[in-house]
């Protein structure tokens, strides 16, 4: 019963989500989540289109004596997009509960670029799964102290875990962890109201 990451926000950074599509479930990150990638990558762009319209006068005059600033402004922009694009991917990695193998995965590639998703690290069949695991953890930040978050587990039938997803919104990782409990017939071990989890504790 001790979480397997250190890490966690404390808020709700991500929601199970199911595409009406495919049937395929997935834990998508939420606005808050994305901001800090997409920011980083429009405020590089923003930042390139000032300098080349040459609203800043003192600017103006440097691009115009020096012509090879728009190269340096170029990388620089691309240097910055790719930055916040993997940030951006960093922070919203695929959490797929996928119907269609039969397996649980999370990537930071697009899933559909791997030729063998089994190779996966994380790559958990369903008919593995004994249980789903809900744990509360501390997480030191040293700039807003301490908080509490909350980690998603699976728990393979051979003992093993294998963590969905952290954050710090319990209320509705319950609901979430909830609904797959419900979609893959297993049991959820919340430690706070579990039958299972206290006798586990104790």
């Amino acid at each position: 019963w001790t979480p397997l990451g250190k890490e966690g926000a404390n808020v709700c950074t991500h929601r199970l989500r199911t595409d009406p599509f495919d049937g395929v479930m997935r834990f998508v990150g939420t606005p808050i989540n994305k901001v800090p990638g997409i920011a980083v990558a429009v405020g590089g762009l923003v930042f390139a289109l000032i300098m080349v319209a040459g609203v800043i006068p003192p600017l103006r005059e440097l691009l115009r004596t020096l012509p090879v600033l728009y190269l340096v402004i170029a990388l620089l922009t691309v240097a910055d997009a790719v930055l916040g694009i993997w940030i951006y991917r960093k922070m919203n990695p695929y959490i797929v509960f996928d119907s269609r193998c039969g397996a649980f995965y999370r990537s930071t590639v697009d899933p559909r670029k791997i030729f063998e998703l089994a190779a996966l690290p994380t790559f958990t069949p369903f008919k593995t799964v004994g249980a789903l695991q809900l744990l509360k953890k501390q997480v030191q930040n040293s700039e807003s102290g301490a908080y509490n978050a909350y980690e998603l587990n699976l728990v393979r039938k051979d003992g093993e875990r294998v963590n969905v997803v952290s954050h710090g919104d319990y209320p509705v990782l319950a609901e979430d962890a909830a609904t797959l409990a419900q979609t893959l017939k297993v049991p959820l071990w919340d430690m706070k109201n579990s039958p299972q989890a206290s006798q586990r504790k104790e």
